[in-house]
């Protein structure tokens, strides 16, 4: 049975678009981050810090709720 919204469209949908939208945003955090020396984003010759690493972490970390959101969804 599925729960019906104002434009027609069920809510399990919008979960839908809204996890894509949150997978989409922690991978392009994660590759960003990953990538941000060679994308000339850092500083130069500075190697993988910090930031870098807690930047993929978060992105990853999205990837994974938007994962348990699409899930919820189905």
């Amino acid at each position: 049975m599925a729960v019906e919204t104002r434009e027609g469209e069920s809510v399990r949908e919008h979960l839908r678009v809204v996890a894509f939208a949150i997978a989409a945003l922690g991978g392009v955090l994660a590759l960003v981050s990953l990538f941000a020396d060679p994308l000339a984003l850092g500083m130069p010759g500075s190697g993988f810090g910090a930031k870098q690493l807690l930047g993929v972490l978060i992105g990853l970390g999205l990837i994974g709720i938007a994962g348990l959101v699409w899930r919820r969804a189905s």
